[in-house]
């Protein structure tokens, strides 16, 4: 049996997994596939993350369309940072998909801009890249953020535990 509330709907379930991210993307604190995009359980069958936000935020994507990332965060979910397009003119603008921690090459942008995953440093080449740092770092928070709230369960747990053992005792 779920820990959740009858009636926790998709789109709920969705909101729990994503994290605002200091650039403005909603990164997706959820399960990755093999090329870092979020894989989310819609209720019939498991979709990448950004398609179930664009469906549900923007509406139907055409058939044979891709959903693309404007701000080249394959993690964001941001409605507004995603476009449907065709196969080809995602091919185009350079969203090849890497594992996290892989370059990704952003044609267009100006020399000296930010690294894209919010960390502030300056990039200095034409191309602006996810360094493995910068991903290494992110995927080490997210495994600090899942212990810190499984460790605080356990403590609630067991707090729980040692008042309802106080309580059948006779409150010695």
């Amino acid at each position: 049996m779920s820990g959740r509330p009858k009636g926790f709907t998709p789109l709920m379930r969705f909101m729990e997994k994503i994290h605002i991210i200091p650039n403005g993307c909603w990164e997706w604190r959820g399960n990755h596939n093999y090329a870092g995009y979020g894989v989310f359980w819609d209720g019939e069958r498991p979709i990448t993350a950004q398609r179930f936000s664009y469906k549900t935020f923007i509406g139907p994507i055409p058939n044979d369309y891709d959903t693309d990332h404007l701000c080249r965060n394959p993690c964001c979910v941001r409605p507004d940072h995603l476009e449907a397009v065709t196969r080809g003119e995602n091919l185009r603008r350079g969203t090849k998909p890497r594992p996290l921690g892989g370059g990704k090459n952003v044609k267009g942008l100006k020399a000296g801009g930010l690294c894209n995953c919010g960390c502030g440093v300056q990039v200095e080449s034409r191309r602006l890249f996810y360094r493995a740092e910068c991903a290494k770092r992110r995927q080490k928070q997210m495994r600090k953020e899942k212990w810190r709230i499984w460790v605080d369960a356990a403590r609630e747990r067991r707090e729980m535990r040692k008042a309802s053992n106080v309580a059948l005792s006779g409150g010695s």
